[in-house]
């Protein structure tokens, strides 16, 4: 299908796997902040999954069409193949494949890696013998596929960039592009006073690379020192890891008098229980990019983070201090830094804040919309 520039380009996006976190949140602001007229774009499609319909926004020149059949996995695999793949064809100009799974389509396709687990063979490991490590593998081939099938490919980090050139991946100056995460303003705000570290926050999905129960580890370790302190986990959670989990935070705190799960929250929950928190603690070993992180940065909070990439590229000195997450020991000292040195946090996060004014969501909505329209 040629468009008519006259008219302008219609662009299609096939969401149809994506189903929340950060893959939502991702789409859902490039949508509220792309400039439609500037790229001049007649309209976009998004196809997307029933459940994440009303998260996506209304405005003129957004159409979104939700399909029943991709509730169902199997299905939607099926029934993206031999039925999404021809609609898209028909309707559409151009294709952005968000969540990183092309389709054989005979029209110019942009695809984009938001997910670098699958291509880190420690991490297929941890998985052991089971589902996970299944999808993991599965995953990995259809990705490697997909990022070769397309004309333009965008990476959300130098470093998801790095990992997938280590597991074989070409790079290709003129076809790869890095574009980072956004923040949404209304994380923005004065930073308040912090005289005394109480209560800790780590917003991300409970799941093996995350290490919550490292970090509960840790902040016993803290309490039996004489320290108080709670930890509050903000996010959805993965089996069979939360089960896990919430044995050793049973043992850890049989009374559930400091370690609080409080799941999956709304974003303006979110903004508050951060603002109500003394300190983020961050412990990934694999991240495409951390958004949690900047939207801690932007709070203002003192932080704590894994020594892994890809936070420290961003976060930079703006971290009071880094750790290796696999000891809890480590993140204890980090901790009890913090505790003891109320008055010296101030400069980091004052650092970190600026930094995180560099990820604004309407200059990664600019530049992602620029790269889809360009191969057309």
């Amino acid at each position: 299908m040629k468009h008519n520039e006259k008219k302008g380009v219609v662009v299609g996006i096939d969401a149809s796997s994506i189903r929340g976190g950060g893959g939502l949140e991702h789409l859902v602001q490039i949508l509220n902040h792309v400039d439609i007229k500037a790229h001049n774009i007649s309209k976009i499609i998004v196809w997307c999954n029933p459940e994440v319909r009303d998260s996506l926004p209304s405005r003129d020149g957004i159409l979104v069409v939700s399909k029943n059949y991709f509730k169902n996995p199997i299905v939607r695999m099926i029934s993206r193949y031999f039925l999404l793949a021809r609609e898209i064809e028909k309707n559409a100009d151009v294709v952005f494949f968000p969540a990183g799974i092309s389709l054989p389509v005979k029209i110019p396709a942009v695809g984009m890696c938001q997910n670098i687990q699958p291509f880190i063979q420690s991490e297929r490991k941890n998985q052991g013998l089971t589902y996970s490590w299944l999808r993991l593998v599965l995953l990995r081939i259809l990705m490697r596929y997909s990022l070769k099938s397309v004309d333009r490919v965008i990476f959300v980090s130098e470093h998801a960039l790095h990992v997938l050139e280590e597991d074989g991946y070409k790079r290709n100056i003129s076809r790869d592009t890095v574009i980072g995460h956004g923040c949404d303003d209304v994380y923005f705000s004065t930073m308040r006073t912090i005289t005394e570290i109480t209560e800790i926050i780590y917003v991300s999905t409970i799941n093996t690379y995350k290490h919550q129960v490292e970090v509960a580890k840790a902040v016993a370790i803290c309490r039996d020192k004489g320290t108080s302190l709670s930890i509050n986990f903000v996010g959805g959670w993965v089996e069979p890891y939360y089960g896990y989990a919430k044995k050793i935070f049973n043992e850890l705190d049989p009374g559930g008098e400091w370690i609080k799960v409080s799941g999956k929250q709304s974003r303006s929950d979110v903004v508050e229980l951060l603002k109500q928190s003394d300190l983020f603690v961050f412990a990934s070993t694999c991240e495409t990019f951390g958004m949690a992180v900047v939207e801690a940065m932007a709070v203002g909070l003192p932080i704590i983070c894994s020594d892994a990439q890809p936070m420290s590229g961003y976060l930079k000195d703006g971290a009071v201090k880094y750790f290796n997450p696999n000891h809890p020991e480590e993140i204890a000292a980090a901790i009890q830094y913090c505790r003891a040195n109320p008055d010296e946090l101030y400069p980091y996060r004052k650092r970190a804040n600026q930094y995180a004014k560099n990820f604004r969501w309407s200059l990664v909505a600019r530049s992602t919309f620029d790269v889809i329209v360009s191969v057309c």
